[in-house]
């Protein structure tokens, strides 16, 4: 239903949105119920935009090379996740669990702001 209603764009936007607000409620949470929300939240988000983008890419490449960029997509996709968990990892060690967490909502935000200005 989610798909039939909103464009590829605006679900991404709105899944980094809804990313941005849980980590920042997380990184605010002094309570487990409310992390624990806000992480499902989270979880959603990330899963509903990978599967956007893995629908787009195999939709978008042409038959003939569609393994290939799939193979390209998925190096770039967990190369940025093992670069952003250390770039997130250090933040954290070095200024705190709950200020890293407002950095990724901030730079979560930056990226649905990007979407609405090159969409």
């Amino acid at each position: 239903r989610v798909r039939r209603a909103l464009t590829t764009e605006t679900l991404v936007r709105a899944s980094f949105a809804a990313f941005s607000a849980a980590v920042i409620l997380a990184g605010l949470s002094v309570y487990t119920v409310t992390t624990m929300a806000a992480l499902l939240i989270a979880g959603a988000s990330w899963v509903l935009a990978l599967s956007t983008f893995n629908a787009t890419v195999q939709l978008s490449a042409p038959r003939w090379v569609v393994g290939r960029a799939l193979a390209l997509y998925q190096m770039a996709t967990f190369g940025g996740m093992a670069l952003g968990s250390w770039v997130w990892g250090y933040i954290a060690l070095h200024f705190g669990t709950d200020r890293a967490l407002y950095c990724a909502g901030a730079v979560l935000l930056v990226g649905a702001a990007l979407g609405l200005r090159y969409a």
